[in-house]
């Protein structure tokens, strides 16, 4: 069964190594940039063919389902060589800065819309809606579900507040 996993889990390795693989029109190589560092030209994404022309180059089979463990562990370090891991790292560095940019952006909207006793509601929601035990633990998906949960209550708070004011004039 792990056998199964680690191929299960290298083969998804090199389907998303794939669907981000860049190839340079002018000198044909394979990168995850923008713009080509060899040459500096720009490129398209990896066609079903460039891909399985990449394979055959790799390890002489045209697709995954033929290879085992050793092969695909070779395309994934065929893949690394082009620049597969650095890509890999800003990616994941740039998660990081929005996931912090969001969580922060959630502390702002709660002090504005639960006022003084925002920490207590905040983790109230996460601990009965959610589940989880602080908004560290979070997804992005459950991010945004605080966030719109927040949006919900400031939109029914500006409501009331109309309400309140209208009753007033009269």
């Amino acid at each position: 069964m792990e056998e199964r996993d680690e191929r299960r889990r290298l083969v998804g390795i090199v389907h998303q190594q794939r669907a981000r693989a860049v190839v340079c029109d002018l000198c044909g190589s394979i990168h995850f940039q923008d713009v080509c560092p060899n040459c500096r030209g720009h490129g398209h994404g990896m066609t079903d063919e460039e891909y399985r022309e990449f394979l055959r180059v790799q390890v002489g089979k045209r697709s995954c389902s033929q290879m085992d463990e050793v092969e695909l562990q070779m395309v994934v370090n065929a893949f690394d060589e082009t620049g597969w891991r650095e890509y890999w790292r800003r990616q994941r560095a740039a998660h990081t800065r929005r996931r912090t940019q969001t969580i922060q952006l959630i502390k702002r909207e709660a002090v504005r819309v639960l006022g003084g006793s925002w920490v207590d509601r905040l983790q109230g929601f996460i601990d009965k809606v959610i589940g989880a035990s602080s908004i560290y633990a979070l997804d992005d998906r459950e991010l945004r579900q605080v966030i719109g949960w927040l949006r919900r209550l400031k939109k029914h708070d500006a409501a009331k507040d109309r309400i309140e004011s209208e009753e007033n004039r009269r």
